[in-house]
């Protein structure tokens, strides 16, 4: 028994140093900002996203990879809340393809690897690209404004006004009409005295 104290008091006088300097360290620093809560992929800034809402905010609800998809779930809202009817069908699809097809800014699919240019094809110089994009938009914008103009002949009054309605960004829960509300709202500019 007597060996058996003397051991454990001897062990304990070895190791208690070691488990007072672990103690005493420096705790780990906590990892990086951004490295324990990565961003979500439906959110394309993240939630802390605090860029401009409603009406400041412009199209940039439909840029991206997926804008076309966007506009294609608002249309398809807008067709059912404007009340489309059968004979307006095929100008609202028009007009609907068109709009998808001009928003969608997705890039054609590179080339594929054993792909060998054509050999009396022209490489473009810097600039080039750019400016065949600008004219395919350009096409499509023609299209587009086009299918617009058939549309808003067959639509009445009361669609058209829907329309222009539903169109609109929806203002955030503290942006109205009137501005933003709440306590961290800026003042109202002061009335003019007559």
């Amino acid at each position: 028994m007597k060996k058996l104290l003397l051991a454990s008091v001897f062990a304990s006088s070895l190791l208690a140093p070691a488990f007072v300097s672990s103690a005493l360290a420096e705790p780990t620093p906590p990892p990086a900002h951004g490295e324990h809560h990565p961003k979500p992929p439906h959110h394309h800034n993240g939630p802390e996203d605090k860029g401009p809402k409603g009406p400041e905010k412009g199209h940039e609800h439909f840029r991206g990879p997926h804008a076309g998809m966007h506009m294609a779930e608002k249309l398809s809202a807008m067709e059912t809340a404007v009340g489309i009817r059968s004979n307006q069908l095929d100008a609202w699809r028009k007009y609907t393809s068109s709009l998808v097809d001009l928003v969608d800014l997705t890039p054609p699919p590179p080339p594929a690897p054993d792909a060998k240019p054509a050999p009396d094809a022209v490489k473009p110089i810097f600039g080039e690209p750019i400016a065949d994009r600008a004219l395919d938009r350009a096409e499509k914008a023609k299209k587009f404004k086009e299918a617009a103009s058939e549309l808003r002949k067959v639509l009445d009054a009361d669609q058209l006004a829907k329309l222009e309605r539903y169109a609109l960004p929806h203002p955030g829960p503290k942006d109205g009409p009137e501005g933003p509300k709440g306590p961290d709202a800026p003042e109202p500019p002061a009335e003019p005295h007559p």
